[in-house]
């Protein structure tokens, strides 16, 4: 770690300016945060006791590991852990007593990294009878750190049948802010995040493992102008004004084994094929998550009523704009090559059903009765698959059950291999076919039949999107269009 400044200043009667430059550096294994205070709990149902103290790990059976382990069968189901003098869970390192908050146990070394720049100027000019003065800075910041994040060193995951190697690998991420956006090799749009596109942390991976990674980009500047008056007389006054902008983005991962199990095995108990991505991410967006600009324009009236009396009056204007984009990831998006049992190739078809709701995994509330429908289409799919790209069975099966246009339908429909992209050649155009907000398809050339602008228009906005991406985040995916009427043997309008 280290930090320095430097200053330069040139000045005499009429003129003062200044410049001053610092940077601030840290590379260190310092943890962002220590120990947790919890009192292990009896039952499953929450890690910790309510309103107790103590220094020990949250109830194994209560945790994301415990359950999706559990459930796949590296865990015993429901077990408490470390706590339970029972315990059937073997830990090759059991968590010694702990007896401060600055106590850890974890065989992870923390990252820790923080660096900013910063400029800043000054100018002031005596001009007759008043200064003229300006001002303004330049900031950029990128900081990175993470570490284990149950702080403790995990269960032995034992082998399954699906998994009889008994190898758990953790995603990695990508590396700095953004980075899972934007990638060649490690992308959540590519559907190739973490252990799909190589991804994988350095860790034992047959044990329990989870750690968090917090990040952040941001850079800002300012500026205000002044002019202030020296007059003999009672009366002098300030007039100035500024402005400023302010970008800034960032994830806050916490990636775990037992997620990525979920991403590539499913959950067999609940009849959930794999499930993407195995991470969970609160991101914001790499083009411009936490956007803030303004201005303000200002003034000051002094008046010296008597020697001892400075009759004071102001007013100030600001105009804030601020603007967020950003979401949250975690199983988005389901295999449906898995879920019609690999017929489709060996490569998974990430889709995101629009009706399931996800509750620790589970599909809950009123619109689980779709995701029933979604199961009983399988075999039109199965069927819909043996034909060639675009055929009436294809298209026919992706208006069975309503879903979000996403990588595996358009892969689905057309029989492409790779992306497809919207353009005005392209034989598939997406529409609504009502207030069931199903998906239908419809040719170009049939849009163009009945409504030459509409489709013109209509084309050109999409063309300018992705067909498909492997993962569309629910808050800002631009494929999930307003409402249209799509008829089936004409055009859509």
């Amino acid at each position: 770690m280290y930090t320095f400044r430097v200053t330069g200043r040139y000045a005499n009667d009429d003129v003062d300016i200044w410049l001053m430059y610092s940077k601030f550096s840290e590379d260190d294994d310092k943890a962002r945060i220590t120990n947790q205070v919890c009192k292990t709990n009896v039952l499953p149902v929450d890690g910790c006791e309510a309103n107790s103290f103590g220094l020990q790990g949250a109830h194994l059976g209560s945790t994301t590991g415990g359950i999706f382990g559990g459930l796949n069968g590296a865990l015993p189901l429901g077990d408490a852990g470390a706590t339970n003098p029972n315990t059937l869970v073997n830990y090759n390192y059991p968590r010694p007593i702990m007896n401060s908050l600055r106590d850890m146990h974890t065989d992870f070394e923390p990252v820790f990294e923080n660096d900013e720049e910063f400029w800043a100027f000054g100018a002031s000019f005596e001009v007759s009878d008043y200064t003229l003065s300006l001002q303004g800075a330049y900031q950029e910041n990128t900081y990175l750190a993470r570490q284990d994040f149950a702080m403790d060193v995990g269960a032995t995951l034992e082998p399954t049948a699906a998994n009889p190697a008994g190898l758990w690998p953790t995603s990695d991420t990508a590396g700095d802010a953004g980075d899972d956006w934007t990638s060649s090799q490690c992308n959540y749009q590519d559907g190739t995040f973490g252990i799909f596109g190589g991804c994988v942390v350095d860790v034992d991976q047959r044990r329990l493992f989870a750690f968090d990674q917090s990040d952040s980009e941001s850079e800002g500047w300012n500026i205000e102008a002044k002019i202030q008056s020296n007059y003999e007389g009672s009366f002098n006054f300030v007039l100035g004004a500024s402005t400023y902008d302010n970008e800034s983005y960032g994830d806050y991962y916490v990636n775990a084994n037992t997620l990525d199990l979920v991403a590539v095995y499913g959950v067999a108990a609940l009849g959930f094929p794999p499930l993407y991505p195995g991470s969970f991410n609160a991101t914001g967006n790499p083009s411009g998550n936490n956007k803030a600009d303004g201005w303000a324009a200002f003034g000051e009236v002094y008046y010296n009523i008597t020697d001892a009396i400075k009759l004071t009056v102001g007013v100030r204007y600001n105009e804030d704009n601020k603007t967020v984009s950003d979401s949250g990831v975690l199983f988005d998006s389901l295999d449906l090559n898995a879920a019609l049992g690999g017929i489709l190739g060996a490569d998974p078809l990430w889709i995101r059903p629009e009706f399931v709701n996800f509750t620790l995994g589970a599909p809950l509330g009123p619109d689980a009765d779709k995701l029933v429908e979604f199961w009983d289409a399988t075999d039109a799919f199965a069927a819909a698959s043996a034909t060639g790209p675009l055929s009436p069975e294809r298209l026919d099966a992706t208006q069975l059950v309503g879903l979000v246009s996403g990588f595996g339908e358009a892969r689905f429909v057309t029989g492409s291999a790779g992306k497809v992209e919207f353009d005005e050649t392209t034989p598939v155009a997406l529409a609504w076919t009502g207030p069931s907000a199903r998906i239908a398809w419809c040719t170009p050339s049939l849009i163009a039949a009945t409504s030459p602008a509409a489709s013109t228009r209509r084309l050109t906005r999409l063309s300018r999107r992705p067909l498909i991406s492997r993962l569309a985040v629910k808050r800002s995916t631009p494929l999930k269009l307003v409402p249209r009427t799509c008829c089936s043997t004409t055009a859509c309008s």
